[in-house]
């Protein structure tokens, strides 16, 4: 019976590539800017790690068992994970800061971000605040090569490409209470255009192309002072509508934590 189960686990055990991307639920925007100017050689930013609900987009697979052999799957699909991100801020002007956020298997952003209401950071005051960020990213990535050898021999190479091209708007609202918490709302739309090139030496090429929207709305509990440490806490929902032939949706609850040493 041991070695059945075992022949089993080997006949079903086999290996895939994917191409895939990630959106991430949340952007820990709060809706102060850092308040300093950087032509004044006042140098003021923060860099942020956090760990929040993604939307996982599979755009094509292969995968192969030892028994039926190798497939490949050009259907699309939607499924929810979670994910580390970086994020790096730095203050230009006092009401307008540049951010930079990388998360894992998502397209790098370059984002602006303009305060309308109230004291920025580096003022601690209590009231109401409102900010706009946008921005644009970009992705190009080789996902990899899988090459099988077949029961006779001869051997196939699948290689998988996939290239992303985002861009988002999103507006932050809140109200601090103290110094060191505050209190806000963020929405968010992006769009992200994407292209995956899916290559075999045997089968045809499979391309898929499609316009993956979000729309999210969180609201966050920030705590921690101007310099030092700070804490974002978030819990929110966000949709996933993939557009052009495609037509799938997902909607999820979404949650994150994010740890920022301010400078």
């Amino acid at each position: 019976m041991k070695n059945l189960i075992l022949l089993s686990l080997i006949l079903l055990t086999g290996c895939a590539t994917d191409i895939d991307y990630k959106i991430p639920s949340h952007r820990f925007m709060d809706p102060e800017t850092r308040g300093t100017a950087i032509f004044k050689a006042e140098l003021s930013g923060f860099y942020q790690l956090s760990y929040q609900s993604d939307h996982k987009l599979t755009m094509s697979e292969v995968y192969t068992f030892p028994v039926f052999g190798d497939q490949v799957n050009d259907g699309q699909a939607l499924s929810d994970t979670l994910n580390l991100g970086m994020q790096a801020g730095l203050g230009i002007l006092p009401m307008f800061d540049i951010h930079l956020r990388r998360n894992g298997d998502s397209p790098n952003m370059v984002l602006a971000k303009v305060q309308l209401l109230g004291d920025h950071a580096n003022a601690s005051k209590e009231g109401y605040k409102l900010a706009l960020w946008a921005g644009v990213g970009a992705m190009e990535e080789d996902e990899g090569t899988l090459t099988i050898t077949k029961s006779d021999g001869s051997t196939r190479t699948y290689s998988g490409a996939i290239e992303v091209h985002p861009y988002e708007v999103g507006t932050s609202f809140g109200y601090r209470m103290a110094d060191y918490a505050m209190v806000y709302m963020n929405a968010t739309f992006s769009r992200y255009p994407s292209k995956s090139t899916l290559t075999s030496s045997v089968n045809p090429t499979v391309v898929v192309e499609g316009d993956a929207d979000l729309a999210a709305v969180a609201l966050g509990f920030k705590l921690g002072k101007f310099k030092g440490v700070n804490g974002h806490f978030e819990i929110g929902a966000s949709r996933v509508k993939w557009g052009e032939n495609i037509k799938i949706e997902q909607d999820i609850g979404s949650a994150g934590v994010a740890i920022s040493i301010a400078i």
